[in-house]
């Protein structure tokens, strides 16, 4: 399989922050894409790579990001594109009381459902004291949308929204090293999971 991280944003983005500027998400979502790389190379899974849609800081564009993904040599069912956002209720400019975590497809069932499915098990396994939001119209957990970088990329792909960048309690825990590397961990073993499934 081949993994294609897709880190939030970029420092030139507009907004994207907590109310009191503590929490960046673009800064936050590459340090996640930072650990579970890291994670990935040190325990070497077979017949795998990973593969960064934006090694920048800055935000390259939407299309760009697919077009990473799109245009990568290999049949659209051995990759998997995993964008890691953290949600926002408002505008950035005060705290809000919306929480938790959710996972996002496109519209339609697609294998991005059974993926999305994993991540969120795996999440409220690994973290059950913290509110997960779902959406089970359809007979599953994830939330659809026609997010461009969902709609136009021609592999399974799943956004996360990691809790709530303007909540006081969801800050807190976003910005806690050891929730990091628990979070980055409990995606690691959910994308092993999906290679596995192949």
């Amino acid at each position: 399989m081949i993994l294609f991280l897709d880190p939030a944003h970029g420092k030139d983005t507009p907004g994207k922050r907590s109310p009191d500027g503590k929490f960046r998400e673009y800064l936050w979502s590459r340090e996640i894409c930072s650990i579970i790389m890291d994670l990935i190379y040190q325990n070497q899974p077979k017949n795998f790579k990973v593969i960064l849609t934006n090694e920048s800081e800055y935000e390259i564009g939407l299309p760009a990001r697919v077009k990473v993904a799109n245009n990568y040599p290999i049949k659209p069912s051995l990759k998997f594109f995993l964008s890691i956002h953290a949600n926002a209720a408002g505008k950035g400019d005060k705290w809000m009381n919306a929480r938790g975590f959710s996972v996002w497809t496109h519209i339609g069932q697609t294998r991005s459902d059974e993926y999305a499915t994993i991540i969120y098990n795996n999440f409220k396994k690994d973290f059950p004291d913290i509110p997960t939001r779902k959406d089970y119209s359809d007979g599953d957990p994830d939330f659809e949308q026609n997010f461009y970088v969902l709609a136009k990329t021609i592999c399974p792909a799943v956004l996360i929204e990691t809790l709530f960048q303007d909540n006081k309690k969801d800050v807190e825990i976003l910005l806690d090293p050891e929730f990091k590397h628990k979070f980055a961990l409990s995606l690691f073993r959910s994308i092993i999971q999906i290679n596995n499934s192949y």
